[in-house]
């Protein structure tokens, strides 16, 4: 099963599946993004599977595709949540989303589940980077970053922008990294040469983060128009590094651990790059306490009890109708 449409071979991925299904009887399928979960679902209800279960963790209900096609994926999730159970999301944007805004799935058959990390693994990896001395910057200079394909959902071209901003009100005082990669890297680099900032812009390709890396930024933005639940908002916040973002899927409800002003209006570039230089003037980062309610919130040991509850709770519900 590849991530593109292709039907010839969906329909093979969906039939292996029917019968993986058909033979081993499981009592559960849960199923995560678009393509596995209409070809996951379809399989568990044509196998007679007694809970099917289906996480969102972002939409591609807007802003990804012309109107008349994120219509069409509208419709087919609408069919695809009749065959679950239960639908998850992720944040409480999502969940009025799914339920309020594009009518997806009913209410009672919609549940809030957050991420989950492993703290202790994260805090425990090595840095493979040191990313000042990779990338030449100086100690006095302040890092600000952005992380994230490189898609037009992304938005990475108001990041630029905000950069150049930036760099007419404070010159030289900070250098700025678009850690990630993706097919807008050519015409997002010559943005930057057009706005003359490449010469304090890093494009760093793929980078693994962990704890030790992110302690090495001053802050982290993002800029996307559509999002599930950021992950590098959640563990650059737990590092105790501040965040600003466009108040777009879940972004909300990590704010309110955090500092609900810390929304970037796309409108406002040079607003927002003020911001920007009095928050790193000022010092303002998450203190140890909103780091320790982050990490709580988003813990690995809170989803996976949230997943085990549900999952009980829909098998007790299913043996009771085939009472």
């Amino acid at each position: 099963m590849g991530r593109d449409v292709s039907p010839f071979s969906d329909i093979v991925s969906l039939w292996k599946i029917y019968r993986l299904l058909r033979r081993e009887k499981p009592d559960i399928v849960h199923t995560h993004t678009a393509k596995a979960g209409a070809i996951g679902r379809m399989a568990a209800f044509m196998a007679g599977v007694p809970v099917i279960i289906h996480t969102f963790h972002g939409h591609i209900f807007h802003s990804y595709f012309p109107k008349w096609k994120s219509r069409l994926f509208s419709q087919v999730e609408r069919f695809l949540s009749k065959l679950s159970n239960a639908i998850i999301v992720i944040s409480k944007r999502q969940y009025n989303d799914i339920v309020n805004i594009f009518k997806i799935a009913p209410a009672q058959k919609v549940y809030t589940i957050p991420l989950g990390f492993d703290w202790d693994a994260f805090d425990k990896e090595e840095a493979e980077i040191d990313i000042r001395k990779k990338y030449n910057i100086p100690e006095n200079k302040k890092i600000i970053t952005i992380i994230g394909r490189l898609v037009p959902i992304k938005n990475v071209s108001a990041y630029i922008r905000i950069v150049r901003k930036i760099e007419e009100l404070a010159p030289d005082s900070f250098h700025f990294l678009i850690i990630g990669d993706g097919e807008l890297r050519g015409d997002l680099e010559l943005l930057a040469r057009q706005e003359g900032i490449s010469d304090h812009l890093t494009f760093t390709g793929w980078l693994h983060l962990s704890a030790s890396v992110y302690h090495q930024l001053d802050l982290v933005m993002l800029t996307s128009l559509n999002e599930g639940t950021p992950v590098t908002l959640i563990e650059a916040l737990a590092c105790g590094i501040p965040c600003l973002a466009t108040d777009v899927g879940g972004v909300g409800d990590i704010f309110e651990l955090y500092n609900s002003k810390s929304f970037i209006d796309l409108n406002a570039p040079g607003q927002v790059a003020k911001h920007v230089i009095d928050i790193l003037k000022t010092g303002e980062k998450p203190d140890s306490v909103k780091q320790s309610r982050i990490r709580s919130f988003y813990s690995a040991k809170r989803l996976v009890v949230d997943i085990e509850n549900l999952y009980l709770k829909l098998l007790s519900h299913n043996n009771q109708r085939g009472r």
